[in-house]
């Protein structure tokens, strides 16, 4: 329930303004990025880009650069929910982009970037740079506790694999997506996994799998 969600992040913005605590106006930056993440998720996409880039100049007031991160990686993340790749890819090489791979970098999430710039070439059907990108990822990715995190890109994989024509890769990270996913009870990704493994199953020749996962 998106609506209530953001209506409650509201008030809880609005409540900072009669907090004296020192870290009030840091935490409004973060609040900020979360009600765009919102307004993202109930896809009014216009809207969650202006608390994206608010959230940033809020930051840059604030002398604090590593808040602007957030909103950096919300911003480059709107761009691939909205599917336009050209787009996140000259964002990525513009210089907001170098500020975003600047901060990654020093943090110690350069895979971050890889992971990214893999999920715009696949979406550009760019398949020999996805490659690369995606495989420097994995490391970092596969020895993560985060279970969101991982399961992502077990879907970013087998969306790679199944774009570029590698069928039985696509159906090893689908079945993984699916695996953890049941795990965590993310029960929209189970069913997604299982949507491809049908066709892929299917594609392949197997009909009893495919009937299984349809």
């Amino acid at each position: 329930d998106y609506d209530k969600a953001i209506d409650y992040m509201m008030k809880a913005y609005k409540k900072l303004d009669v907090i004296t605590e020192r870290n009030a106006p840091y935490q409004k930056v973060i609040y900020t990025n979360t009600i765009g993440n919102l307004f993202a998720s109930k896809k009014n996409y216009d809207i969650a880009i202006s608390y994206f880039e608010k959230s940033i100049r809020m930051a840059d007031s604030l002398k604090f650069s590593t808040l602007k991160v957030p909103g950096y990686v919300s911003l480059l993340n709107q761009y691939l929910r909205i599917n336009e790749p050209q787009k996140a890819l000259e964002y990525l090489n513009s210089s907001s982009g170098d500020n975003l791979k600047k901060y990654l970098t020093n943090f110690g999430m350069a895979p971050v970037i890889d992971q990214a710039y893999g999920v715009i070439y696949t979406k550009l059907d760019r398949f020999d740079s996805a490659r690369i990108f995606l495989e420097k990822a994995r490391p970092m990715f596969e020895n993560s506790s985060n279970g969101n995190s991982k399961v992502s890109f077990y879907m970013q994989m087998a969306d790679f694999y199944q774009k570029s024509g590698d069928k039985k890769k696509a159906i090893e990270y689908f079945l993984k997506v699916k695996e953890f996913s049941e795990t965590d009870g993310q029960l929209e990704n189970v069913k997604t996994a299982s949507k491809y493994l049908d066709s892929l199953y299917s594609e392949t020749g197997n009909a009893s799998l495919a009937g299984e996962y349809k």
